[in-house]
């Protein structure tokens, strides 16, 4: 069931379709897998600029009506805490559409991709499907699902196309962030029993202003004790996400091993989520609380620019520098977010808008350059651009974008940084001018050394950009020089929803400390709720955990899992008697049979791929490559192991931590996070194994002469795991 605000209105179906293209899209891909390359490629770029072409239509209707913050589309869902709402609203509109340009460029660019070209055109149109939904959610629960998909799509991007030493990183990024939404996901969490007054519905409202009254509340101890706790997990989330001094490394570690395409659409998608996740929820609900200790974040933020301004000089390869530079874009984000202005709220997102493009311009022709001199290291790459004339004045210009160059994109973020640092404290923009000055004085001597050095016999002879690849570039750049010098395209349609922001910001008159608050009182294990079973079950959960971590046999991890999945039915029909709660019995019925297909289709699968004699992960290392349709099956088995975001044992799972929020246990909903979060881990490391890890794999370990009846099973299986997720 559909409710539409207002009625349906072209606005409304424009919105639906944007959500479905994307999926289309890659559906389509899907089907068509075995067509020519060449042929794929195009059916890519196609389901890629169907998105682009509504967000242009959006754009013209609120270039017509001021903004787009008057409707939204709701479906229904069988847990009320999570609500598959969208809207659009002017800064979901501009984010949308950059972001979607971008991913146009990186298909355009993925002729610098030397493996498996076709999935990752299909994961790149999967990314920009979970983009859009991230960016039209107006549901907190609903974001934190959709990041965490996300990222398990980088998980895959940073681990198959990245160089020596990518799987590792991406396995502790995708852990990072994944600590990450689980903190996220505690902090909506306890936003939802505050006081039904406080939020004005049972699930947390993104996009719109929440707190009309905070006032009413902040004075009340039990509940601003809840709400400082919820601040506190905001926080530790967001850091998992946004680089900060001390925690940076797993992302610097992204741009040293990835491919440059990937390092791209890290920058533009994944790279700025903590600002939007900042944004959507930080100022909406906890402003009072970011406002009390905004001078020491801003403190942070301007060291961090002057250690990355530093930095740069130390850096030897073009994939550390690029790291550093990206790095230092994230103070200036930062000091905007917290100028406690408008206009510092207005620049703050032309300052966004203008890192996404400026940071894919300069990934497509590092990507370039790679592409012909197959040389990262800065020293030998002096003298490089000399008889490139094309490709060294798109560099040149990126270049100097990126350090504020006025007329160009970057220009008025930089300059108000300063400015509104000053208003803070005046030390503070000392320490942002000389991280800027160190940053243009290294940039400026980059460039003439590329264009005037003493060149490598080995790249003289570097060809310039073919017509191809300079069509995403000249994209990017057109973009990067209309915002520079025609701000207002963007600045005037979000100017309604951010003016409306500050004036909310303005009715709190008083600030909330965070003295003499008890926040381990939240954590009440005193009640009914806590009884045997449940207790037993989530100790068994974290027990199995910490003995199968590093299981080898496939069959034992597959039965501890069966262990792990029955805890689950056992902790909810548990905790639904102890609170007296409804459970619907039939629910519960098709959850067990879900699970029972679930574990049946794994079992028939790593029949139909592994000989009986080796039945441990390593066999499965490289299953991909050689049969990629079972490794496929497989693959969706693993995501519904791990109960992943939009699957029926996620949906179940909410429907435990509804209930247990309700009545305020706040800590079994903890540590049952942290379980189940754990047990993720271990499917995982068998997607890692057949889809990242290299071939290495003995063939006698492949399976044969496997049973057609296992296959069969699978699928089926598979057929009805579907049908019940849909379902449910």
């Amino acid at each position: 069931m559909v409710w539409i605000k207002g009625g349906i209105t072209l606005d409304n179906l424009l919105l639906q379709l944007l959500l479905v293209a994307p999926i289309v899209s890659a559906g389509v891909l899907a089907l068509c897998y075995r067509a020519n390359l060449l042929v794929f490629r195009r059916i890519a770029l196609t389901g890629a600029g169907v998105p682009l072409l509504l967000l242009l239509a959006f754009v013209y209707q609120a270039a017509q009506h001021g903004s787009l913050v008057d409707f939204y589309v709701t479906y229904d869902s069988r847990v009320s805490i999570f609500s598959f709402s969208y809207g659009m609203d002017s800064v979901s509109l501009w984010l949308s559409l950059i972001s979607s340009l971008v991913l146009l460029a990186a298909l355009m660019a993925a002729v610098y991709i030397k493996k498996r070209h076709k999935p990752f055109y299909l994961l790149l149109l999967l990314v920009q499907a979970v983009l859009l939904h991230i960016y039209a959610s107006r549901d907190g629960l609903l974001l934190c699902a959709a990041i965490l998909l996300l990222a398990f799509l980088f998980l895959l991007l940073i681990g198959i196309w990245g160089e020596e030493g990518a799987v590792r990183t991406a396995r502790r990024l995708f852990y990072w962030q994944l600590a990450g939404v689980f903190f996220i996901s505690m902090s909506c969490i306890l936003l939802l029993s505050i006081n039904m007054s406080y939020l004005q519905s049972s699930h947390v409202q993104l996009g719109q202003l929440p707190l009309h009254d905070l006032q009413l509340y902040i004075t009340n101890a039990a509940e601003q004790d809840q709400r400082v706790l919820a601040f506190i997990m905001l926080l530790l989330g967001l850091t998992c996400f946004i680089p900060v001094i001390g925690l940076h490394r797993p992302f610097l570690a992204v741009y040293r091993h990835s491919h440059y395409v990937v390092s791209m659409l890290y920058s533009t998608t994944m790279g700025s989520l903590g600002i939007y996740v900042f944004y959507q929820l930080g100022l909406a609900y906890f402003t009072d609380l970011i406002y009390a200790i905004r001078e020491p974040i801003i403190w942070i933020m301007g060291i961090q620019l002057l250690i990355a301004g530093i930095s740069l000089w130390r850096q030897h390869e073009l994939k550390g520098w690029l790291a550093y530079s990206v790095w230092g874009q994230y103070s200036f984000f930062i000091v905007l977010l917290l100028s406690k202005s408008e206009l510092g709220l207005t620049m703050l997102w032309l300052q966004v808008l203008s890192f996404q493009l400026l940071a894919a311009l300069l990934c497509i022709l590092l990507a370039a350059l790679h592409e012909r001199t197959q040389e990262s290291r800065l020293d030998k790459l002096n003298g490089s651009f000399k008889k490139i004339p094309y490709a060294t004045g798109l560099f040149t210009v990126a270049v100097l974008g990126w350090i504020g160059l006025p007329g160009l994109s970057h220009f008025l973020g930089s300059y108000h940084t300063l400015l509104f640092s000053f208003s803070v404290n005046r030390w503070i923009t000392v320490l942002i001018v000389l991280g800027l000055i160190s940053i243009v004085a290294y940039n400026l001597r980059l460039l003439i050394q590329m264009q005037h050095g003493q060149a490598d016999l080995r790249i003289t002879n570097v060809a310039d950009l073919r017509f191809i690849e300079a069509i995403p570039a000249i994209l990017l750049l057109t973009m990067v020089v209309v915002l520079g010098c025609y701000p207002i395209i963007a600045v005037d349609v979000m100017g309604t929803e951010l003016h409306q922001l500050h004036r909310f910001w303005e009715h709190i008159g008083s600030v909330a400390t965070m003295d003499s608050v008890n926040y381990l009182a939240i954590f009440d294990m005193n009640s009914e709720v806590w009884n045997l079973p449940v207790i037993a079950c989530v100790v068994m959960s974290l027990a199995i955990w910490l003995v199968n971590h590093k299981q080898t046999s496939v069959y034992r991890m597959l039965m501890w899992q069966a262990v792990y999945h029955t805890l689950t039915l056992v902790v909810v029909v548990s905790s639904t008697e102890a609170l007296a709660a409804e459970l619907p019995l039939q629910r519960t019925v098709f959850i067990a049979i879900w699970y029972g297909l679930m574990l049946l289709g794994s079992y028939s699968m790593f029949k139909a791929v592994l000989d009986p004699l080796h039945k441990n992960i390593n066999a499965l290392t490289g299953l991909y490559h050689r049969k990629p349709r079972q490794a496929i099956m497989l693959l969706l088995f693993m995501l519904a192991l791990m109960s992943a975001p939009l699957s029926a044992g996620f949906s179940y799972q909410l429907s435990m931590i509804e209930l247990w929020s309700f009545e305020g246990q706040y800590g079994l909903i903890l540590l049952w996070l942290v379980a189940h979060a754990l047990m993720a881990t271990i499917p995982l490391e068998y997607i890692i194994q057949m889809y990242m890890t290299k071939e290495t794999m003995h063939e006698a370990s492949a399976s044969k002469h496997a049973p057609k009846a296992w296959v069969y099973i699978g699928c089926s299986c598979l057929a009805l795991l579907l049908a019940l997720t849909l379902w449910m």
